[in-house]
């Protein structure tokens, strides 16, 4: 069986995906350039970063993570759980950034100290 172990960092200056036997593979400003009239992404990342202090009124470039939580409530957390899943991911947590050690918690010990989803087969 093929399998994909990877770990993803959402901090909120930089983002880091590594995966197992490659190391890290992505390391990028924590940023997103909107396109504000369509509400779409138009850059991630550097990209995004880049377009900082040189956009008009139609362009919003935001940081999706304050003070290390996703902004913007319970909503695009799932959004994102649902769109891993649906992509193939087997599952995912939703942790808390701001406890200490929180991943290795919720994946090493029985505490269960954040929300995991995962698709269920029908029966």
């Amino acid at each position: 069986m093929f399998s994909n172990d990877i770990g993803i960092d959402l901090g909120t200056a930089t983002t880091l995906i590594y995966v197992a036997g490659k190391g890290i593979v992505l390391k990028e400003p924590s940023i997103v350039a909107m396109d504000a009239r369509a509400n779409k992404v138009m850059a991630v990342g550097q990209s995004a970063y880049e377009m900082l202090g040189k956009t008009s009124d139609l362009i919003r470039v935001v940081r999706p993570l304050e003070e290390g939580v996703i902004s913007g409530g319970m909503i695009p957390k799932m959004e994102c759980c649902v769109d891993a899943i649906h992509g193939g991911v087997e599952r995912v947590h939703i942790l808390d950034g701001r406890i200490p050690h929180s991943i290795l918690i919720e994946l090493l010990s029985d505490e269960g100290i954040g929300t995991m989803m995962k698709k269920e087969e029908a029966l």
